[in-house]
């Protein structure tokens, strides 16, 4: 995609492919686990291809992301539900940084309660995400370690039709 602004500079951003697979798994009535499993192919461009003084050099590398979930029934209306995931940079913390100067690897975790009432199902719950990252710094080019947490509650209601 080639995007064009006010200042007359060039810009690219190219979207990197990814492929998912997914499955599920019933071993008894009542219990239901779910895998999803991604690869993120690797990208490679420059953000501002006109203006060669600039660093916008972006270069991913491969990642696989996952994701693991599970729903049991704990009544005859109710359901419990959990998930994990697993979602890595695709700019590694070792190497270049480049222009986005940051490496963030995700990992979350959900635990949640469903209520089906007919056609109304309704859901809440809350889940956590962690991230360790890497900023580099542009000017001096040294990196920092830090990390960050983040909380939430979910509310849902859907229709069945």
């Amino acid at each position: 995609q080639n995007v064009s602004d006010q200042t007359g500079v060039h810009s690219r951003f190219r979207r990197p492919f990814n492929i998912g697979l997914g499955s599920k798994y019933s071993p008894y009535t009542g219990a239901e686990f779910l895998l999803d499993i991604n690869a993120q192919l690797p990208v490679h461009f420059n953000t501002a291809p006109s203006r060669a003084n600039v660093n916008s050099h972006i270069d991913t590398q491969f990642r696989m992301r996952g994701n693991l979930g599970a729903k049991f029934r704990a009544g005859k209306t109710h359901h419990l539900l959990a998930g994990l995931l697993y979602n890595p940079s695709t700019i590694s913390a070792a190497g270049n940084l480049n222009v986005l100067n940051t490496s963030e690897n995700f990992k979350g975790a959900s635990l949640g309660l469903q209520k089906d009432l007919g056609p109304l199902v309704t859901s809440m719950g809350g889940f956590f995400l962690w991230a360790n990252a890497t900023l580099k710094s542009p000017d001096t080019g040294r990196a920092s370690e830090y990390a960050h947490r983040i909380y939430g509650l979910l509310l849902t209601a859907s229709y069945k039709l």
